[in-house]
């Protein structure tokens, strides 16, 4: 499970700028922190947006892979990925 500190921005969270929208709660704390498995992350180009990530490593393990890396924004320091290995032919290391 990837822990991702967040800040809440008008019922939302703001995480480095890239805003996640949260379960409304009657009064959010000052500090959230959000869960994000690691199959639910989706990978994009950088021009469609999102939380830039630099790959540090891509482990394949037969039937999938996990891509663990790392990023510059407020809250998140790593992340782990999983992916289809044969969906892991396009990823790149680094940005």
């Amino acid at each position: 499970m990837n822990l991702i500190e967040a800040k809440p921005d008008d019922g939302n969270a703001n995480v480095g700028g890239y805003i996640i929208p949260v379960t409304p709660a009657s009064a959010l704390p000052e500090r959230l922190t959000i869960g994000v498995r690691p199959e639910a992350w989706r990978i994009v180009s950088a021009h469609e947006g999102g939380l830039p990530i630099d790959i540090n490593v891509i482990e394949a393990l037969g039937s999938d892979s996990f891509v663990y890396g790392s990023c510059a924004a407020e809250g998140v320091s790593s992340t782990v990925i999983r992916r289809p290995a044969r969906r892991c032919t396009g990823v790149r290391h680094g940005r």
